[in-house]
């Protein structure tokens, strides 16, 4: 998750409502000094260093680098809402500049830091776990309600500041408690930014609402997926083939500013010297083998949501990509379903950009500047701050929003569309028929037939496709395929669905493809990447099986398996009108 790749996030913003307020602050008066810091017309800036100390034993003292952007008026006389915020892997502090001067302009303070590890701040990468990047940031929370003697003017912690007193309080926290030092706050951030969202809020009852986005459930189906016979969710039991290109990126960010790293005492701090070394093992182990090893799989899953959903009660607002093949849109849907299962309030918007989309910016959403696509997400998104954060405002998001790609730009119906329940209420279903067909479930059943498919480098690919669509397909959410399958060995097998057009032009939804383990024989139930699709009338639907990806380290030799159609073998979608 580079730099480059994790700016995709907050790829533009602002509702149509807002255009008066925008007016406002485009036209507000130039910059001029202000003792330790900036100011701005509307809002002043300050870096600072803060004091924080991380681990199980809260013995690793490390610097944490920070701006605090507040409101010109705010103060004991007008206390505002806090919103906590940071980079995706790779970034710093300033690629939160834009939350921070619009969020001002919305009478919201903003303190963007720089994760443990990256743009000025100290200490190793941790991959945001709970016991190290969760308890920073509850120390950063305690900055804002008040507390003394975390916030320095210098990187030495020499010249404190003085507590805070411009953030609005609460009496209570999420446990019931009343807590010292309790501000009124919230968090934002993407990708990397999105999972220290979840790690805080497992151990931090202060914290009030979070909007994780682009970010992980289960970091193990994330860099290793593996989508046969899934229990529930992506809560995967043994590792798929490795995203070695992802592995790849995170030890090349992990090598830049070697600088900040401690000086290398072991192996791993060679090969990357800003991780803690069981991270990195993990890592290496990922891009040389293509696996982790079973040691690896519990360090791997100790810094995902999936493993502590149930310490997290505060209402979530989870934005996943469309175009993105690193985190799926699976992974929200997987930790939507646990929340619920838990009685929090939680809410899905799924936009079209993610790690894979090009409109690349700082600070990942252009908040001053927002295209057509991201008006309704970073609509929603003040309304979600401003109900759980400033009481105002009424609950009038629905359970998914999710964006169409096929509405033309411009045109008079929203590109956006919703449900008020997830999974939506519709299915259709299909028979996989012979070497290359498929079938409306309703159908006569057909004698089954045996496909052989060869694994490895050079692997085979098989397909069944439907005849040419008399009216369009809308599918919204997770696909499922079950089928009998036959291995002599344990072989590993790619599924994705293409959409084929007239001119039998076949393309894949977003390049999204769904590896899986399989050995043995018996019928197998595939979990297809999610995706927002329309199939218009006149194209085909494919599903397509293949014995080689480029984008996952495969099986090293070829395997052979079979696919029995006929009778057991479905594919089912979700779809709406």
């Amino acid at each position: 998750m580079s730099r480059t790749n994790v700016r995709r996030v907050f790829a533009s913003c602002c509702a149509p409502l807002f255009s008066l307020l925008l007016l406002v602050v485009s036209t507000a008066p130039g910059a001029s000094a202000e003792p330790g810091g900036f100011a701005q017309g509307w809002f002043k800036k300050s870096t600072l260093h803060f004091a924080v100390a991380i681990g199980p034993d809260r013995d690793v003292d490390c610097d944490i680098v920070g701006d605090l952007y507040l409101p010109k008026d705010a103060g004991p006389g007008h206390r505002v809402p806090a919103i906590v915020a940071t980079h995706g892997f790779g970034g710093t502090k300033d690629d939160q500049r834009g939350l921070g001067e619009f969020m001002t302009g919305r009478d919201y303070a903003v303190l963007a830091f720089s994760s443990l590890g990256f743009g000025g701040s100290t200490c190793r990468i941790t991959m945001d776990t709970p016991e190290y990047d969760g308890v920073a940031v509850s120390q950063l929370i305690s900055f804002l309600g008040g507390a003394d003697r975390i916030a320095f003017e210098d990187a030495e912690h020499s010249r404190p500041v003085p507590p805070l007193d411009a953030i609005q309080l609460d009496s209570s926290d999420h446990a019931g408690r009343s807590a010292a030092n309790d501000p009124r706050v919230g968090m934002i951030g993407a990708s990397y930014g999105g999972g220290v969202q979840f790690a805080t809020a497992s151990v931090d009852p202060r914290l009030d609402a979070i909007v994780p986005m682009i970010t992980w459930n289960d970091s193990l189906y994330s860099l290793a997926p593996n989508n046969a016979d899934l229990p529930e969710g992506v809560d995967e039991r043994i590792p798929g083939p490795s995203k070695y290109l992802v592995a790849q990126d995170l030890l090349t960010n992990a090598a830049k500013e070697p600088d900040q790293a401690p000086p290398p005492t072991s192996w791993s701090d060679q090969n990357c010297p800003r991780f803690y070394p069981a991270a990195c093992q993990v890592i290496l182990n990922w891009y040389i083998f293509g696996a982790p090893s079973a040691a690896d799989i519990e360090s791997v899953r100790y810094g995902s949501v999936v493993t502590y959903a149930d310490k997290i009660r505060i209402p979530t607002l989870l934005a996943q990509g469309q175009q993105d093949t690193i985190f799926l849109l699976n992974e929200a849907v997987a930790t939507y379903q646990a929340l619920a299962a838990n009685g929090v309030e939680v809410k899905m918007l799924w936009h079209r950009w993610g790690h894979d989309t090009s409109n690349v910016v700082p600070g990942e959403l252009d908040w001053a500047h927002p295209g057509w696509e991201q008006r309704y997400q970073i609509d929603a998104t003040l309304r979600w701050f401003d109900r759980h954060l400033k009481g105002t405002g009424s609950d009038d998001l629905p359970a998914l929003s999710y964006f169409r790609d096929w509405i033309p730009e411009g045109s008079a119906a929203s590109p956006w569309a919703t449900s008020d329940r997830y999974p939506v209420a519709g299915t259709a279903a299909y028979r996989l028929v012979g070497a290359d067909s498929l079938v409306a479930a309703g159908a006569p059943a057909a004698a089954a037939t045996t496909v052989a498919l060869r694994t490895g480098p050079s692997g085979d690919s098989i397909a069944w496709s439907t005849e040419p669509l008399a009216s369009p397909i809308t599918v919204v959410g997770v696909p499922q395929v079950k089928i009998p399958v036959t291995a002599n060995g344990t072989a590993t097998v790619f599924l994705y669905l293409a959409d084929v057009d007239q001119s039998g032009n076949e393309e894949t939804i977003y390049r999204q493809i769904a590896p899986a383990k399989i050995s043995g024989s018996g019928l197998v139930a595939f979990t297809l990447p999610g995706i927002v699709h329309q199939f218009p009338a006149g194209h085909r639907l494919r599903l397509v099986a293949t014995g080689s990806s480029d984008a996952f380290r495969g099986d090293p030799f070829p395997v052979s398996t079979q696919f029995e159609t006929g009778g057991q073998s479905e594919l089912t979608l979700p779809v709406v009108p």
